[in-house]
């Protein structure tokens, strides 16, 4: 599912969640040691371009991944970057079983993927595919985002302290202790900032994770309802603020806010293209007299329509661009479905998943598509 579906289900749940007893969050390549334990010594990751080997799980625990008997990427022919003019040459050259995977991250470098799962996280290598290393957590510990490249996770049991901790060790690097309670938290693409949404006004803080200060606090969205997310754009220029069917696009540098944008019904995914101008929603509108899925394009700095694209049977979960902004993928239930942003045109859909697809990803050099679904698969495509 998207990020905002995600968390709207997770800002509901999370109250639920603060009544909860304490619990633990254990690593699979080492456990986080309790209070009257001394942490075992943990062998230092090596640097890349060595390659790690993956850690195997214990039974039964999660989340667990395994190379499918698809070849890896670098098995096959080199990869084009994808355009409307190949798309139609994409196929699935790739995958991996992650249990119940909900979120895509690539590192800026290209060289990893993150995967959050319900129950923990998975960093991938996205050549090989082989698992750099796992984490299972369990409640009342909730891991609200995390930094492939950084190899940092936010967590928090509590909703008033954020946790930041190293994936290889476990370990706690720091918190952060918002003053009020808050709802979300989201690193920046490069990891070097965190953004905490307020749990009792409608404010966005921003947080340097070297140094757990705060840097500055934003505010300015237009909206009586619940802040749901506050996300950062693939350039972290830019803040999409989202809450029900409302949203808006504030420059993180001068803090100034694009048009107020207000849509029939909830909204699955926002996000807005490498120009910095264009906003792609999923929600519900009216077509032709009755209500449908759609996905309403935006000029989000003067509020002007662009154009509305009809597509499937439900809300779709998730919306990616391509880094040059030229195709926008969308998910409908279990297959991915490519629109040529300048035209409107659908161009091909993609078959593979069997269940629904809830996250969608391009690589930093727009040439691999990766997919997750609920049936269990995280997907890679490329143009050959």
């Amino acid at each position: 599912m998207s990020r905002f579906t995600f968390r709207t289900i997770v800002f509901f749940t999370l109250l639920s969640l603060l009544l909860t007893s304490c619990s633990v969050l254990d690593l699979v390549q080492q456990s986080i040691p309790s209070a009257e334990e001394a942490p075992a010594p943990v062998e230092p990751a090596p640097e890349e371009p060595e390659p790690v080997e993956p850690v195997p799980s214990e039974p039964d625990s999660a989340p667990h991944s395994e190379a499918a008997e698809t070849p890896p990427p670098a098995a096959v022919a080199e990869a084009q970057v994808i355009t409307p003019e190949n798309a139609i040459l994409l196929k699935e050259i790739a995958q991996v079983q992650i249990e119940n995977p909900y979120r895509l991250l690539w590192s800026q470098d290209g060289k990893r993927i993150g995967i959050l799962a319900r129950g923990g996280l998975s960093l991938l290598d996205s050549s090989t595919l082989e698992t750099l290393s796992t984490v299972v957590v369990q409640e009342p510990i909730t891991v609200l985002d995390f930094s492939p490249t950084t190899g940092l996770m936010a967590t928090t049991s509590d909703q008033m302290n954020l946790d930041l901790r190293e994936t290889n060790t476990g370990q706690i690097v720091r918190t952060i202790a918002p003053e009020n309670g808050f709802i979300d938290a989201v690193f920046s693409s490069d990891g070097s900032l965190v953004a905490i949404s307020s749990w009792d006004e409608i404010a966005v803080t921003l947080w340097n994770v070297d140094s757990g200060e705060q840097i500055k606090k934003l505010t300015g969205f237009e909206t009586a309802a619940p802040v749901y997310n506050a996300t950062f754009s693939s350039d972290d220029r830019y803040l999409i603020w989202v809450a029900r069917g409302s949203t808006q696009v504030m420059d993180v540098s001068s803090g100034a806010m694009g048009a107020f944008l207000g849509h029939e019904d909830f909204i699955g995914d926002a996000e807005l293209a490498p120009n910095g101008h264009l906003l792609a929603v999923t929600t519900a509108g009216t077509v032709d007299g009755q209500s449908k899925p759609i996905i309403q394009l935006w000029d989000q700095t003067s509020g002007q329509a662009l154009g509305t694209l009809v597509e499937g049977t439900s809300i779709t979960q998730s919306l990616a661009f391509s880094p040059d902004g030229k195709l926008l993928v969308v998910t409908i239930f279990n297959e991915l479905s490519i629109w040529e942003v300048d035209s409107h045109t659908r161009l091909l859909s993609l078959a593979g998943h069997t269940d629904l697809v809830n996250s969608i990803a391009f690589s930093p050099d727009g040439r691999t598509l990766v997919s997750s679904s609920a049936d269990g698969t995280v997907r890679l495509w490329q143009a050959q």
